[in-house]
């Protein structure tokens, strides 16, 4: 007998894509599975439609809840959750029909956490953009060297693209209130695992049309969202690796490379804040010996490039801390 695996969907404004996630999941050829939809005050039509298929399938449970967030969405479903493992799905995203039947072999051997790959699609399509991470076989994972692979960019700290047994959140929930909450959680997890393994399996499909998702907006609350959770999972992490007196030069270089492309999303941004600024230049101060190290590696200056296609925010940069530096 199959293992049950509660798989939980938070659903906000988002009528035109919920029927093809939906789909997707009650679809799966493993069959011993707990849907909860968590209507999270969506003001369209997603409600009307979780009623919907409730009625058609006694695996969904819906739950109507005035809107509070994709962390207040999320610790709602975990609350009712019964399943022996939990799976998260963003409600413009869906998975391939078999993802849960290719991770049983795993979910047999008893792992706390089951990470797999994902693609990036174009709106509209299931056209693939770009398949995410480089992993060419499975391999088991202790915590040494799944923190490593993490800092080091191998794999990823999305909540989404990982299997859980539920058992990692009998005393953890994602912090209501705050975006970019998958940083501020994710550590929680596999800090409490016991066992990991990394699968060469691509089963989750990250929609990249939705142009009002919390990573497509940089307001002052997700730029400070974005730094908050980024320094606690940073210093978390970084206080382990010294405590055990292992090499955290990988944590060191991931934040500031964080910090260094919220910066440039905050030059970028129409929204502006002094403190937010000031706060996000003292955290690139505060080491300033090590972004040098880094920055004549070349490391930084790639990073920014790739991620944001411009030279003019590093140059921007540049300027601006050799300016707050002479304050």
């Amino acid at each position: 007998m199959h293992k049950k695996i509660s798989i939980i969907i938070p659903i906000y404004n988002v009528e035109k894509y919920l029927k093809r996630c939906i789909d997707s999941i009650v679809n799966q050829t493993y069959k011993n599975t707990e849907i909860i939809l968590v209507n999270d005050g969506s003001p369209d039509n997603c409600g009307k439609i979780c009623d919907a298929y409730a009625k058609n399938d006694s695996r969904i449970k819906v739950i109507h809840k005035e809107n509070g967030g994709l962390s207040s969405a999320r610790n709602a479903a975990l609350d009712i959750a019964s399943g022996e493992y939990i799976m998260f799905v963003d409600s413009d995203d869906w998975i391939s029909e078999n993802s849960l039947e290719q991770l049983n072999e795993y979910i047999d051997m008893d792992y706390d956490i089951i990470n797999f790959k994902f693609s990036f699609v174009k709106e509209n399509s299931k056209e693939l953009i770009e398949t995410h991470n480089g992993i060419k076989d499975s391999y088991e994972c202790d915590l040494i060297t799944y923190i490593d692979k993490l800092f080091s960019g191998e794999l990823n700290f999305f909540i989404w693209n990982k299997l859980y047994k539920k058992s990692l959140f009998d005393e953890v929930r994602f912090p209501e209130g705050r975006n970019y909450e998958d940083l501020a959680t994710i550590y929680k997890l596999y800090f409490n695992a016991k066992s990991i393994i990394v699968t060469d399996y691509t089963l989750y499909y990250y929609w990249l049309g939705n142009s009002n998702s919390i990573t497509s907006n940089s307001t002052v609350k997700n730029m400070t969202d974005y730094l908050l959770s980024t320094k606690e999972i940073y210093e978390v992490n970084k206080n382990y690796l010294q405590i055990n007196k292992i090499d955290f030069s990988n944590v060191d270089t991931w934040y500031k490379m964080m910090i260094i492309q919220l910066l440039i999303n905050y030059t970028k941004s129409t929204y502006k804040d002094d403190d937010l600024k000031r706060e996000i230049i003292s955290e690139l101060k505060s080491s300033k010996a090590r972004i040098s190290a880094v920055y004549k590696q070349g490391k930084i200056i790639k990073y920014a490039l790739y991620k944001s296609r411009l030279l003019i925010p590093i140059i921007k940069l540049k300027k601006s801390l050799a300016k707050e530096g002479t304050r």
